[in-house]
């Protein structure tokens, strides 16, 4: 097992699922809650995970934290202004190195496709990596990006979109066409294609 040493990741998980018309984040997915297949990919990193609540966050931070100790938290009252106040939360609770960045709602990423992302990362820890579909040059999750990076996504208004914020940063991909990295949760038609 490889420890990535000044590597951080954030789980933005304070939305409140509109699309969705029920909140998502502790759906049934094989007998255990969305969510918990997020943070079980990034468990082998053995590096701090932070969970951004809001919603509903105290429940939220009740259950993850009975199941996953180690997690930490951090709270993002305004998470009514989108995903990058709940990013920017996150973000402010690490000290210094890189940041994986992962959204709650995909939970087909495993630990291996962390593997694979992380090793690339290690090679050239600069700018920001990401995995991009090799036909249709979509850009998916997780996001690895450098410190100077996660500085400017501090600084902006946040009510911006991340995409937006690293744009002008070097970016690199794993070029793929593994639908895991692409799939989210957001529609009750996502979830009903996901659980049959």
């Amino acid at each position: 097992m490889v420890r990535y040493i000044m590597l951080s990741c954030v789980i933005p998980a304070a939305g409140t699922s509109s699309r969705m018309e029920e909140w998502k984040l502790l759906l049934p997915l094989d007998g255990t809650p969305l969510i918990f297949h997020v943070i079980k990919a990034l468990l082998p990193l053995q590096a701090p995970v932070y969970v951004v609540t809001g919603f509903r966050g105290r429940e939220l931070q009740q259950c993850l934290a009975e199941a996953y100790p180690s997690l930490m938290f951090a709270d993002n009252p305004d998470f009514s202004l989108g995903m990058l106040s709940s990013l920017q939360r996150g973000l402010s609770q690490i000290e210094a190195g890189s940041v994986l960045i992962q959204p709650a709602d995909m939970p087909l990423v495993r630990s291996s496709h962390i593997t694979e992302l992380t090793e690339l990362w290690s090679a050239n820890p600069q700018g920001v990596l990401r995995p991009r579909h090799r036909a249709t040059k979509k850009p998916g999750h997780p996001v690895i990006c450098d410190h100077r990076t996660v500085r400017h996504m501090l600084q902006q208004d946040p009510e911006g979109t991340m995409q937006q914020h690293i744009a002008g940063f070097p970016h690199r991909y794993l070029e793929t066409e593994d639908p895991a990295w692409f799939t989210d949760i957001d529609t009750p038609g996502e979830y009903r294609r996901l659980i049959l």
